[in-house]
């Protein structure tokens, strides 16, 4: 089919042997040759306006010219068949896509040229396709220097849709080009358009910072076959922006990105001109982090990260594992005092009454300093010591020159054990050698001006205090001497944006990035210190605290084990600045745990020391108790072990002995309960209990009428309560409001008769009672022995041995057993200020009760997450039961067992009177027998308590005192035989290792001469 086409007047041809053109030959995508129709010609340079006609027919290559004989260019576009075949295709866009992608193979694009869709379902029964390069340039009248790409193609193909069949048919109404198939694709815009799914990954890359040949580079290893231009990649990017913006301001484009976030964002604007000038934003998962480390607050500022140029100001803290976490993050206009209060303000409302920075560390601008005092008055203000080096560098380092390249490292060594010193004593000795290095060297160089220059600018009192160890480790910067933290935040910001002029969604989006990486690393850190035990830390003395506290933590006591060795080999002393400035047992204290083979606990003495509710008066009574009580370690209280009662068959008896639901079955339900540091302390700081004489616990007053006064008083989470005993009864959870007015409560007396109590001592134990050398383990009944041990360890708790049965111990024994009225709620407030004024170095073990007094009047939940950590309360099964010898062991079968209660220890054989004068001597002599027999009958029962048979035996009570006496001696000599024994056997290894190191090898046998002399003889 020949055809002819018109062309533009732009295109002019070159004629004969004049044109400088070389000729333009390319290939096709069969491997022929064609030609661009660019090359030289012989042909006469005719009429613009009517250029030689372009016939679509094979080139001939046997004439080795494009050109005809008759002057007329051909040009033989790819033969390409469109034909469906046996593709079936149900929707239009089916059709363009398989056209499309043919077109692609063969060197052509293709574009929609009209479609006519159904104006209610929109279905496109019909479509016209047609080459992009088809119809005519467009003149805009512009003078930019552009082209264009059409040539007036006619190629069409026409699909529509056949109902009967259900699918597109084509029809061929223009199928040739009238020019050839391009080489590469690139140049085409369809080749190149990126689909939906491509628009999302680029829109996706982008928000992380990708760059766009980042991108472009992704899309390749994604799509191997699809050609991508860069500019389809920075329209999807903008089109995203401009959709994203959707005719709004940047100021509410950042907004509304926040709150999509979930962040907490403040703003302040100009009164004057309604401009926004600070932003205040941070996220919820960094305040959680915030308000579990708040102690150590690091504050910079950085610049050219914006279009806008704001300072960008960051607050940084530290966690227990040593990570850095952003806290919040703002943008100012001015770096002037009023706008740091503005945003420090912000950041002490977010807050919300727990702790407060301990230290804050920044560079040397006053403005920020002052706000920081202005804001956090009670913070230790502290400088960056980097930055102190760098202006030191910046203003001195040109005196020493380029040749004393030797004295600058000496003089900056010389500063830095100066900002080291762990003590006022250290310091004046680190600057007189430091003066004394200047001045030796000052024969080269000048010196005066860098003397004045530390002097006048940061040796003076008031700054000297706020970067030398000397005075910054008195308060707990957990080793934190600069901004470094936030200047690494800097760097990896600036590196993520690439620019200087991003904006404040891009640094928002960037933001939040990292703050959900560095929860997840503090997530693994935290996971890692309870789950992993490192290889260096397990050494004895940190038993109790692998698995509480962070790996960091012990990192930094095993090195500061090595500096003890260190420093006992040079008689020298720690400084103690770790134990001041982060809380850990520094070298000195680590050697009492070290040679004395000591545990360390964990101490909660940081947290609590500076807690608001743990803040008194100077030399009032509650500071006095806290001080001591801060020494002291919370432990769980003892309580029963309802459970394993349960599986020994012991529960229900000792439910008969206790009562189903008494005031003791209450308490020892309470002593359950977990105990909390921080609550313990403040209550037992604050508690008080006046105590009044008289018979009944109520005490009530001679008159009737009057209200019985308030005689308890204590603080919870920092609210005050004062009530009477009845009212404390109630809230420890140990009597109803009912049974206040019953005679269980008002009819028990404090005065106990002691003849009665003896008497039931004597029938329960095997030994006469003694006030101060009665013990629970000469008990008869086991049970009886276990419900001793359970009000020894609690109500009436006490520094001594457990086991040792005291006159309050008896008193409440007989109380519980024999079902007598007793002021229980008394004994516990008794018990309970006793605790508080306890000494040092004591635990305590009346957590529970606290616990359950709280629950009751609603101060704490079931479940209270923001007390800490809960001691859990120490339940006495199997472990305790079988240390106090209650338990026998029964095998059921070859590899099973159980266990039950011990039988009860017989009655022992008291002391009879002596027979009175003529008394029957038969008689005696029968009751003898009769007592012989008895005391056998005993001692034959006695065989299966072997471990008591001494006591059936009788005897005076001086002698069973001696006896025991001598069976404690015994055990003493026994120990210390054995401890002999240990030593001989080091001093014998010492010497054979002694011997093997100096290559001594064994003597010959001894030959004792006696033996001979004995043969003479």
């Amino acid at each position: 089919m020949n055809q002819e086409y018109q062309y533009d007047q732009g295109y002019v041809y070159g004629q004969g042997s004049q044109s400088s053109w070389a000729p333009h030959v390319g290939h096709d995508y069969d491997g022929d040759n064609y030609d661009f129709g660019c090359g030289p010609s012989t042909v006469p340079l005719g009429d613009p306006s009517s250029p030689p006609s372009m016939k679509h027919e094979p080139v001939n290559s046997d004439e080795g010219s494009p050109n005809r004989p008759d002057g007329d260019l051909y040009i033989r576009p790819k033969d390409v068949d469109y034909d469906f075949g046996d593709t079936v295709f149900r929707h239009s866009d089916q059709v363009f896509e398989w056209v499309q992608q043919l077109g692609f193979s063969h060197g052509y694009a293709f574009s929609k040229k009209r479609t006519k869709p159904n104006k209610i379902t929109r279905f496109i029964p019909k479509l016209w396709i047609h080459c992009d390069r088809g119809g005519e340039p467009v003149l805009t009248g512009t003078h930019r220097k552009s082209g264009s790409k059409k040539c007036n193609c006619p190629f069409v193909l026409v699909t529509t849709y056949d109902k009967g069949a259900g699918h597109f048919k084509m029809e061929q109404t223009f199928p040739q080009h009238n020019h050839s198939p391009s080489r590469y694709m690139e140049g085409h815009s369809h080749a190149t358009r990126l689909s939906t799914e491509q628009e999302n990954i680029v829109v996706q890359l982008g928000e992380q910072n990708m760059a766009p040949r980042d991108i472009q580079a992704t899309l390749r290893k994604q799509y191997p076959g699809q050609v991508f231009n860069k500019k389809n990649i920075y329209n999807a990017l903008e089109k995203a922006k401009r959709k994203k913006k959707m005719g709004t301001t940047p100021m509410e484009v950042l907004e509304n990105y926040l709150r999509e976030l979930g962040y907490v964002f403040f703003t302040q604007e100009d009164p004057k001109t309604n401009r926004t000038e600070e932003i205040f934003f941070i996220s919820h998962r960094a305040h959680d982090i915030w308000r579990a480390f708040p102690h150590v607050l690091m504050i910079d500022a950085t610049y050219k990260t914006n279009m806008y140029k704001l300072p960008f100001v960051q607050m940084i803290g530290v966690t227990s594992t040593g990570n850095s976490f952003i806290i919040a993050n703002a943008f100012i206009t001015y770096e002037r005092q009023q706008n740091f209060v503005w945003m420090l303000e912000r950041l002490k409302e977010l807050l919300e009454g727990c702790y407060e920075p301990h230290v804050i560390i920044t560079d040397k601008d006053m403005a920020l300093v002052n706000a920081c005092h202005e804001v956090f008055p009670n913070a230790s203000r502290q400088l960056c010591r980097w930055h102190i080096s760098e202006n030191i560098a910046l203003h001195c380092r040109i005196s020493f020159g380029n040749d004393n390249v030797y004295s600058w490292d000496e003089f900056t060594s010389a500063w830095s054990w100066l900002c080291q010193a762990p003590s006022e004593q250290l310091y004046e000795l680190n600057k007189n050698n430091m003066y004394k290095h200047l001045k030796m060297v000052n024969r080269l160089i000048t010196t005066a001006d860098v003397i004045d220059y530390l002097e006048n600018n940061w040796l003076t009192p008031k700054i000297k205090v706020m970067f030398v160890s000397a005075w910054t480790d008195k308060a707990r910067n957990y080793g934190q001497h600069t901004t470094s933290r936030v200047e690494s935040q800097h760097a990896a910001l600036k590196r993520f944006l690439g620019t200087t002029n991003a904006s404040l969604e891009q640094l928002v989006r960037y933001v939040d990035s990292v703050i959900k990486n560095q929860r997840e690393e503090l997530r693994r850190a935290l996971s890692a210190s309870q789950m992993v035990t490192m290889r260096h830390h397990k050494l004895p003395m940190f038993d109790y605290l692998r698995g509480k506290v962070s790996h960091k933590c012990l990192d930094i006591l095993v090195n500061e084990l090595d500096k003890m060795q260190r420093f006992r080999e040079n008689h020298v002393t720690c400084g103690c600045s770790l134990y001041t400035g982060s809380g850990l047992p520094c070298a000195c204290r680590l050697e009492r745990y070290y040679y004395y083979f000591a545990d360390i606990m964990a101490d909660h003495h940081d947290g609590l020391a500076t807690h608001p509710y743990l803040q008194f008066p100077e030399n009032s009574v509650g500071r006095e108790r806290v001080g001591r009580l801060l020494g002291r370690t919370v432990v769980g209280t003892a309580a029963a072990d309802f459970e394993w009662l349960a599986k020994i068959d012991a529960l229900q008896p000792f439910i008969e002995i206790v009562g189903a639901d008494t005031p003791w079955w209450r308490l020892f339900e309470s002593a359950m309960l977990s105990s909390y540091m921080l609550l313990t302390v403040e209550f037992l700081s604050t508690f008080t209990y006046e105590e009044r004489e008289g018979a009944t616990p109520q005490l009530p007053n001679d008159a009737p009428d009057e209200p019985e006064p308030q005689r308890i008083s204590f603080r919870m989470l920092g609210n005050a309560y004062g009530m009477t005993l009845s009212r404390f009864a109630i809230v420890s959870g140990l009597y109803t409001p009912e049974e206040t007015h019953t005679p269980a409560y008002t009819d028990a007396v404090r005065a106990s008769n002691e003849a009665v109590q003896h008497r039931w001592w004597d029938s329960i134990s095997t030994v006469e009672w003694d006030p101060n050398l009665s013990r629970g383990t000469s008990i008869r009944f086991p049970l009886i022995r276990y419900i001793h041990r359970l009000i020894a360890s609690s109500i009436t708790a006490r520094r001594d041995s457990r086991e040792r049965c005291t006159g309050a111990d008896l008193y409440y024994l007989h109380a519980l057993v024999n079902r007598t009225p007793c002021p229980l709620a008394h004994g516990l407030a008794d018990y309970l200020s006793r605790q508080g004024s306890r000494a040092e170095g004591a635990q305590v073990t009346c957590g529970a009760f606290i616990t359950k007094i709280a629950q009751s009047l609603g101060v704490i939940s079931d479940n209270p997450q923001h007390l800490g950590e809960p001691v859990l309360a120490k339940g006495m099964g199997l472990k305790v039961m079988n240390g106090m010898r209650l338990l026998r062991k029964i095998t059921q079968g070859r590899n099973s067992h159980t266990y039950r209660l011990i039988d009860p220890i017989p009655e022992p054989v008291r002391e009879e009177p002596e027979p009175e004068e003529g008394h029957d001597d038969d008689d005696g002599g029968a009751g003898d027998d009769d007592g012989g027999a008895r005391d056998q009958g005993n001692i034959a029962h006695e065989v299966e308590h072997v471990r008591y048979r001494y006591r059936a035996v009788r005897m005076p009570p001086v002698l069973s005192q001696r006896i025991e006496e001598m069976s404690l001696e015994i055990r003493r000599l026994g120990r210390q035989h054995r401890r002999h024994d240990r030593m001989l056997n080091w001093q014998i290894q010492m010497m054979s290792s002694i011997a093997n190191s100096l290559h001594i090898h064994d003597p010959p046998p001894y030959q004792d001469d006696d033996e001979d002399d004995e043969d003479d003889d």
